[in-house]
């Protein structure tokens, strides 16, 4: 029997103990919502509430977790990046305040669905915050020399085309060039000097831009 990835394993650990947060929480809503003849008409139903809200938990982490092809950056990366983040956040709380309004006559419906995008936004701050802490921590005891931002025409579409882009800058600016390991992040020497290098990309008006990130670092 083939087991499941460990990504695999994240998504069912993580889905069902969402779901069952969502569940908990709308139980908890109808037992104190003044509609009692909507949480009897609900209440047979319990149960297929509870399979739903796993399935909604494990869907949310499958595309929270989802894997970006090696050789092209993924659309929803760029959606969510810098400006272009807050415009996509600014469009999910319309959509919300929208349905809010749609469903101003049925205030437990409401209620159940602002409770769980509440669990969702909850989630992804406290996953930023937890990010932010490690990225912090990381930070303090590993502290680069300099960084260097090259930008790129357009997009490397495999590891050799942006192993290339190293060599053209390289080559370009007289500067001579050691790779230590051949892949995306590269590792190289610089003149003599050591480098990370990896491909950043950022969201401008007319759509996304790359950019080649040198990285100096410490030998120990």
């Amino acid at each position: 029997m083939k087991r499941l990835s460990e990504n695999g394993q994240d998504i069912i650990k993580h889905g069902a103990f969402m779901g069952c947060v969502m569940f908990i929480l709308t139980t908890v809503y109808l037992g104190i919502q003044k509609d009692k003849e909507f949480a009897l008409s609900v209440l047979p139903y319990l149960g297929l509430f509870l399979v739903g809200y796993v399935l909604i938990g494990m869907f949310f982490f499958f595309i929270y977790y989802r894997r970006e092809r090696e050789q092209k950056d993924g659309f929803l990366k760029y959606c969510m990046k810098g400006i272009s983040g807050i415009y996509w956040l600014d469009h999910v709380f319309i959509l919300l305040l929208g349905i809010g309004a749609l469903l101003s006559d049925q205030t437990p419906i409401r209620m159940i669905l602002l409770l769980d995008a509440g669990v969702m936004i909850g989630f992804l701050i406290l996953d930023y915050v937890y990010i932010s802490k490690c990225a912090d921590e990381f930070n303090h005891t590993f502290k680069p020399k300099r960084v260097m931002l090259v930008d790129l025409d357009e997009c490397p579409k495999s590891v050799e085309a942006f192993c290339i882009e190293i060599e053209r800058y390289c080559i370009k600016n007289g500067r001579s060039l050691k790779f230590v390991k051949r892949e995306k992040p590269a590792e190289i020497y610089m003149d003599n000097e050591h480098y990370m290098v990896e491909l950043d990309s950022f969201y401008q008006r007319f759509g996304p831009m790359y950019a080649l990130k040198f990285i100096q670092i410490k030998d120990r």
